[in-house]
């Protein structure tokens, strides 16, 4: 179970509505994020990690009510697959026309992880689904420990989330796999 003070998640709820961004362990690895629908706090996060906004970002949600809006294509046509996933898995999944274009990137798809960590599922749940990029300058590194966060971002992140622990470490398989819905190709 997630531990999380509820003087944290106040915090973080005010972060997150001045288009904040946060850092926080997911099943993967550390992530940077922030509101998925705020365009705002997005393009922070793309100036962050020196990232074109062609390439879209990965959305983090506890279920997939959260992101129901931006997907052109029924929750019951794909969770079943999407459950079957033996490790963490993001998925291209089509996107409707509601879908906002610091996700979709230049793609006609959104790119989706329904997290199992249970301080990321705590976050998405309270706050909604988030954008989550591993905590890295583009092309570099990404970090795996709290300490990690801190020392590279401590300037540039609005809020470091504390963690399970003093010193969270995120998952250490690396980042996601990610697979194509529609083909059924894996990407990475």
């Amino acid at each position: 179970m997630a531990w999380i003070s509820n003087w944290h998640l106040k915090i973080i709820k005010k972060v997150l509505e001045k288009s904040g961004t946060i850092a926080y362990p997911t099943e993967t690895l550390w992530g940077i994020g922030c509101r998925a629908s705020d365009y705002v706090a997005a393009k922070r996060l793309l100036a962050i990690k020196h990232r074109s906004i062609t390439k879209g970002l990965i959305v983090l949600a506890a279920n997939p009510e959260q992101i129901a809006p931006w997907l052109n294509i029924e929750a019951t046509d794909y969770v079943d697959q999407i459950s079957a996933y033996k490790v963490p898995t993001t998925t291209l999944l089509p996107a409707s026309r509601y879908a906002p274009i610091w996700l979709t990137g230049q793609y006609q798809s959104i790119a989706v992880r329904f997290t199992q960590h249970p301080l990321a599922f705590k976050l998405c749940e309270h706050f909604g689904p988030l954008i989550s990029t591993s905590a890295n300058i583009s092309e570099r590194h990404h970090a795996i420990s709290r300490f990690q966060v801190i020392q590279r971002f401590r300037n540039l992140i609005d809020f470091i989330v504390p963690g399970l622990s003093g010193n969270e470490i995120a998952g250490t398989i690396g980042a996601s796999h990610i697979v194509d819905w529609q083909s059924q190709k894996r990407l990475r």
